[in-house]
């Protein structure tokens, strides 16, 4: 104000207590624009920082053959992701786990059990061998029993599977 030609500094200190500046619309911080993996295309993924078409390729790519995502540190998963841009872009995603392409355990074949990053040949076929022997699986609890000594493998790929 006081740059305005013809105000003092003395005709200032008297005005200053009447004088109110809101903020304009360009003052105001933007909100953090959350991005859900699981339903994000690659323009979503090219928002984020240190993500450039190479890596929102790789993510989506991988995405596809989990099924999804169910935790944001997945992402660590996608070949040559590095650490530092997870880490700058954690506060920026998430996963929603509703929406996770789940295995249908009692009906999947050999190819469609194998098409899954986290079970290799020996493990899917311990899947078919246990189904085919026992019937149905009739909840997580009986495909726990086939990785029994991989509690690993099954922690990670229990978000995937469905018993109906």
């Amino acid at each position: 104000i006081l740059k305005i030609y013809g105000i003092d500094s003395a005709f200032f200190l008297v005005a200053e207590n009447y004088i109110k500046i809101e903020k304009t619309p360009s003052d105001v911080s933007q909100p953090i624009k959350l991005i859900e993996l699981n339903g994000a295309d690659s323009l979503d993924l090219l928002e984020l920082d240190g993500i450039g078409p190479v890596f929102a390729g790789r993510i989506l790519k991988y995405k596809n053959l989990l099924g999804g995502y169910y935790s944001k540190l997945q992402l660590l998963e996608v070949y040559n992701f590095p650490p530092e841009t997870f880490k700058k872009i954690e506060n920026r995603i998430y996963a929603d786990t509703l929406l996770l392409n789940k295995i249908r355990i009692n009906y999947a074949d050999y190819t469609q059990l194998l098409k899954h990053p986290y079970l290799n040949k020996k493990q899917t076929n311990e899947l078919l061998t246990y189904r085919n022997k026992n019937g149905a699986f009739k909840n997580l609890e009986d495909v726990k029993k086939v990785f029994s000594s991989d509690s690993v493998t099954f922690r990670r790929l229990s978000p995937y599977l469905t018993c109906r």
